[in-house]
């Protein structure tokens, strides 16, 4: 939806007996998503099926709607970078939803996020906001808890970390369609950074798997290229203060997990949707499996933390009711977004951590692109949503040491509380 705010300019002139007043109007366009940012481009971009989506490029962000009995549809935007179309708009341009974007050339399609060409069928593949989930979404009287939430300068609720999320660039890569294992790698790093150290063993390093791009027959993909012992954690820095006061808002940089994380949970602990998952198709995980993923992972690594955690999960059914209310308990939340339909059966399905919500829009962290905020803040309609999972810590604060800074030769550890102490 677009609306128009007229501007305008007087300029008045004196002139003997009297004056003369020019009035210049100037129009600006804004998308219901931002009145903030003017759109700067806007085009009607297609799935493979005919449905159609208009594209609004915005000055710093963007927005893209569902296009449907001449009624746009908010499904996801960000106010903070651009859309990953914006430099293919010379391309014809495909859409299947979150984290579905595609161009097409004389080669063939090609996936924006990765430049890999397509090897699946996509012939009529398409992408339809789920009226059922809709329907199914009862309303929600939860008032956000004003101990654990604060609303940011977008008029969100978001958890009082979200400072966290939004500024996290420590996180495993998304290689084969592993998004839910990234999930559970940010969360977490957060529990371990704010809450509890021992979610993740200090001392703990895993053999991570790296890969390199290499075009094959029929399209391209990756192949390994070399493995390398790291650290599940990968620590954050921050400045040394003389007065010891610490804030996670100053830190240089976010702690988070490492790849090593990543191949850790895939090889030991990771549970696929029906079994099933290969590196061309993706590894599904639902909320059922992330749920799932987490128990193993903690019973192999913290058991000791077993009976403090609440793990909480569903789909279908209060698919934008349930996020609402564990984020309003300041509790960030894994989504399980809604798959797009093809020939060769339902596509990816793509897993978020939400941090924020406000209006039936959720603010989450995509996990893409790690060493980069550019998708820490996109925001998502509710009706993308499939499920949704996630954990409650019920248990005793144990400073991490996630953190460090560094002052006459002596090193410091320090917590997500503020807490700091010699290494």
């Amino acid at each position: 939806m677009k609306f128009l705010i007229i501007l305008l300019v007087a300029i008045v002139t004196g002139v003997s007996g009297g004056t003369a007043t020019a009035v210049a109007a100037t129009t600006q366009a804004y998308c219901e998503f931002s009145s903030e940012q003017r759109i700067v481009e806007e085009r009607i971009i297609e799935d493979f099926d005919g449905n159609e989506f208009k594209l609004y490029e915005l000055e710093n962000g963007y927005a893209i709607y569902s296009l449907s009995n001449n009624e746009e549809i908010f499904i996801e935007g960000s106010y903070e970078t651009h859309s990953p179309y914006k430099f293919y708009k010379d391309n014809e341009l495909r859409y299947l939803g979150p984290g579905n974007y595609f161009y097409i050339n004389e080669d063939g399609v090609y996936n924006i996020l990765d430049q890999s060409i397509i090897e699946e069928d996509l012939q009529a593949a398409s992408y339809r906001l789920n009226d059922e989930m809709t329907i199914q979404t009862r309303g929600s009287s939860s008032k956000p808890d004003p101990n654990q939430t604060t609303t940011d300068i977008n008029g969100y609720t978001v958890v009082n970390r979200a400072h966290y999320f939004k500024n996290l660039t420590a996180f495993p890569e998304n290689w084969f369609g592993e998004c839910g294992l990234i999930a559970l790698s940010i969360m977490l790093s957060y529990y371990d950074t704010f809450y509890n150290d021992n979610f993740i063993p200090n001392t703990k390093t895993y053999d991570a798997r790296y890969y390199k791009k290499v075009t094959r027959s029929g399209g391209s993909g990756y192949e390994l290229d070399y493995t390398k012992a790291e650290n599940l954690t990968k620590l954050g820095s921050t400045s040394y203060k003389s007065n010891g006061n610490y804030s996670y808002t100053d830190w240089n940089t976010m702690p988070g997990t490492t790849y090593a994380m990543r191949d850790y949970l895939f090889d030991n602990y990771m549970h696929k949707f029906m079994g099933i998952g290969w590196e061309s198709a993706g590894y599904p995980m639902l909320n059922g499996e992330l749920a799932s993923t987490l128990k193993d992972y903690m019973k192999g690594n913290c058991s000791s933390l077993q009976n403090d955690v609440e793990i909480r999960h569903g789909s279908l059914f209060y698919t934008h009711a349930r996020p609402k209310e564990y984020i309003n308990e300041g509790l960030p939340t894994c989504l399980v977004l809604q798959k797009y339909d093809s020939s060769a059966g339902s596509g990816k399905a793509h897993v978020v951590v939400a941090y924020g919500h406000k209006d039936g829009k959720f603010l989450a962290h995509f996990g893409w692109w790690p060493g980069s905020k550019s998708n820490a803040a996109v925001v998502i309609n509710s009706a993308t949503i499939y499920g949704y999972f996630t954990m409650k810590y019920n248990g005793p604060h144990v400073h991490s040491s996630n953190v460090r800074t560094y002052s006459g030769g002596q090193t410091y550890n320090v917590c997500g509380c503020g807490y700091a102490q010699a290494a």
